[in-house]
């Protein structure tokens, strides 16, 4: 019958990372300093899958698939990212003690970045980490992104998101309503200089700008 869909498979991985990392939760305590480097990669596998479904999975029963075909918990699913995640963080910092430094270290806190951007939330993560990781080309461009939607800067938001890697770029499409609909109302400000002057604004124009996939989506979003 072929490969079953992604939809059908996705909660039958879920279930076993989630065993895997309640396992690790309980055995933490008694880990040496390899079993834990092992812990992250676990993590790191986890916490990919979760950023990976939440995108992929997003519009379920909105438009590709009927709603009474296929449930897709997001709430869930993000809760289990970030528990994931609060996991990795506390290993990572745990390491780092012992002078044992993760490669990865700089993806994960950028995915953490990105999911956040809560500068409230992210300042007292940021002042704790070291500065190899702060400088790392990831570190960089999540806090880019973080500033361009503090800041309702939708064209550095858009055009970062055009060079980020897959997983970044699904994190990024949490934030792409409230982008879009700043976006908008910054567009119409400008578009309408004076009250009863009005210049139009080409739909094809707007879905570059706001990276839609076509003209029809513009108009839904208009």
């Amino acid at each position: 019958e072929g490969e079953p869909p992604f939809f059908r498979t996705a909660p039958f991985v879920r279930d076993r990372l989630r065993q895997i990392r309640q396992e690790l939760t309980m055995q933490l305590d008694s880990f040496s300093a390899e079993a834990k480097l092992c812990a992250v990669d676990l993590l790191e596998v986890c916490t990919r899958f979760h950023v990976m479904v939440e995108h992929r999975c997003c519009e379920l029963g909105l438009r590709n698939l009927k709603p009474d075909e296929v449930k897709f918990d997001s709430k869930m699913n993000m809760q289990m990212y970030t528990q994931s995640i609060s996991g990795l963080q506390a290993l990572y910092e745990d390491l780092r003690e012992q002078g044992i430094a993760c490669d990865n270290e700089a993806e994960f806190q950028a995915y953490y970045l990105v999911s956040s951007a809560d500068p409230d939330v992210l300042f007292g993560r940021l002042v704790k980490l070291p500065a190899h990781v702060l400088a790392a080309p990831r570190m960089q461009r999540a806090l880019r992104v973080v500033a361009a939607i503090q800041s309702n800067d939708f064209a550095s938001f858009f055009r970062e998101l055009k060079q980020a890697d897959y997983l970044t770029a699904c994190l990024m499409h949490k934030h792409f309503d409230r982008v879009r609909e700043r976006a908008l109302q910054a567009i119409n400000r400008s578009f309408v200089p004076r009250p009863g002057v009005e210049v139009e604004l080409p739909l094809g124009d707007l879905s570059r700008m706001l990276c839609l996939e076509n003209e029809e989506e513009a108009v839904r979003l208009v």
